[in-house]
């Protein structure tokens, strides 16, 4: 099972997966936005990184492991859809 279920123990702190995200996007990477949350029954931590090129990346972590999920460059387009 790659992440915990929901409602299992978080064994990660905001600031450790922060961290983590900004490594997995690379050298002086900076998380502007992290959130706990659940995502497909599972908790993850989901963060907004920006890169050394300014680009942005959505990245979820484990909340349980640690372990990078997923990570996904976004385009300008995806940034500026409204969210309900």
């Amino acid at each position: 099972m790659l992440a915990k279920k929901a409602g299992s123990e978080v064994h990660l702190s905001l600031a450790t997966a922060s961290t983590i995200a900004e490594k997995s996007a690379g050298p002086n990477s900076h998380a502007f936005y992290v959130r706990i949350g659940v995502v497909h029954g599972f908790v993850v931590y989901i963060a907004l990184v920006s890169d050394i090129n300014h680009n942005i990346h959505s990245v979820l972590v484990d909340a349980g492991n640690g372990k990078v999920l997923s990570s996904t460059q976004l385009s300008i387009a995806t940034m500026m859809m409204p969210h309900g």
